[in-house]
This record gives structure tokens, C-alpha cells and sequence, in this order.
């Protein structure tokens, strides 16, 4: 059965991403004219012949990431087609659901810790993050890189570079710090039942002037019993700001 309603945006910004050259600079034009744009107009701003356009622009409705609009003209003509795009401007999704987080889990850090435990089992139960994965490290640093923070192993754990989460110049919300903090509790507790081994996850927030850190260990099935340890990040850090 056919889902109704509208497509998902991240399977159009997919299917952006497999567009070749010509047909990406097309879609970018028609983006940047959020009224619609005609073939003549597309023909004008890329110096592109029309037929040249209507194969790309063919692909793109194909795609579902563009759509063509009606409009009658001044005569009694056939009425003209404009061409909207159906997917958003390159970061400004991001940026717009980024400020949505914020405004959930702003000034109150147990409730951020508790989603993000919750948003590390939806990871697990929808394939993004294996248990059960040989490359611990490895499985950690992929699912961390598509989630924009742009991870490196060193020493054994793992330096965070960047977070989607913050705006530059503004203060940090510890509430954010946590929620991560709660999604590494979450995952490290999945590979713990998989693998039947302790594994600790924790955060090292502000370690440097230009990352967090996560602490990454494992350790043998008899200190999973005794759940042993304290998460790294301190509860007298569980409010202000950094």
C-alpha cells in the first residue's frame, strides 16, 4: 500500500545527492526562485536550450524534487508551466530542526538524557546502529559522521569537531551536552546486551578548544553483572551552560 501524504525529506535530499552536474545546477537555480521559474527564464539564468532543459527538468520531477505548476497566460492559449522545487536549501533543514531540539530539551538536562536514551534505542531498532558490530569504534565514528559531528579516533576514543546543535557566539545549553550524553548511555547499553561485555560510552564535553570527546570502553561480561562506573560527565554538570 502506497503511503499518502508528503515524501520524506531525507529521501529526496538522497536522490539529490545521485543528481549528475547539469541537472543539480538546474535544480539550485529553480531553488533560488521560491515563486517559480519558467523554461524560458531557466533558459536565460543557465544559457541552457530549452530541450536541454526539459530532460533535466524530466529527471527532476522523476525525482520528485521539482514540480510543475499551471499558469494560464494572457491568452487563450495553453497555459504555461512554472517549476518549484520540493526540497529545501542545502543546510537550512538542518539548521531549522537543529533550533526545534534546542527548544525541547532547553534548561532541563534529565529530560535531554532520557531522549536521547530514547533516540539511541529508535537507532538501534531501525538498522542505523549495529550492536553487534566487530569495528566498535568504527560503528561509532560512521553513525556519528551522518549525524554532522564530524568524528576522528584518537587514543582510543573519538573527537567531535562539530555539533549541529549549537550557534556560533551563543552559549552551549548543558541540556544538549546530556542528550548526547543519554544516546551514548542508550547505544553502549545495546552493545553491552548484544555482546554480553560492559561497554561505557561517555562524553568528555569541551575537552579543547575545538572538540568533545567520547571515552570508549569494554571490559569482560562479569563487570556488565556488577555495573560497575559513573558516567564521566558529572551531575553537578547538569545545569548552566558552556
Amino acid at each position: 500500500m502506497t503511503r499518502r501524504g508528503p515524501a520524506a525529506a531525507a529521501q529526496l535530499e538522497s536522490r539529490a545527492a545521485a543528481l549528475t552536474t547539469r541537472q543539480r545546477h538546474v535544480l539550485e537555480v529553480i531553488s533560488s526562485h521560491p515563486g517559480g521559474v519558467s523554461v524560458r527564464q531557466l533558459g536565460d539564468l543557465t544559457g541552457m536550450h530549452g530541450n536541454t532543459l526539459r530532460e533535466h527538468i524530466a529527471a527532476l520531477e522523476r525525482a520528485g524534487l521539482v514540480h510543475g505548476d499551471a499558469v494560464k497566460g494572457p491568452g487563450r492559449g495553453r497555459p504555461g508551466r512554472v517549476y518549484v522545487t520540493q526540497i529545501a536549501p542545502p543546510g537550512a533543514a538542518t539548521t531549522h530542526l537543529a533550533t526545534l531540539v534546542r527548544v525541547l530539551v532547553a534548561g532541563d538536562p534529565e529530560r535531554a538524557r532520557a531522549r536521547g536514551r530514547e533516540w539511541a534505542r529508535d537507532l538501534v531498532a531501525h538498522g542505523r546502529f549495529d550492536p553487534r558490530a566487530r569495528d566498535l569504534l568504527g560503528e561509532i565514528t560512521r553513525l556519528f559522521a551522518e549525524m554532522g559531528l564530524a568524528p576522528s579516533v584518537s587514543a582510543g576514543a573519538i573527537d567531535l569537531r562539530t555539533c549541529p546543535f549549537i550557534e556560533e557566539g551563543e552559549p552551549v545549553d548543558a541540556a544538549l551536552c546530556w542528550m548526547h550524553q543519554g544516546t551514548l548511555e542508550g547505544l553502549a547499553g545495546a552493545v553491552s546486551d548484544a555482546t554480553g561485555r560492559e561497554c561505557r560510552l561517555d562524553l568528555e564535553p569541551m575537552v579543547g578548544s575545538t572538540s568533545c570527546r567520547i571515552a570508549v570502553s569494554r571490559s569482560d561480561a562479569e563487570s556488565v553483572r556488577r555495573g560497575t562506573g559513573n558516567s564521566a560527565m558529572k551531575e553537578t554538570q547538569l545545569e548552566g551552560v558552556w
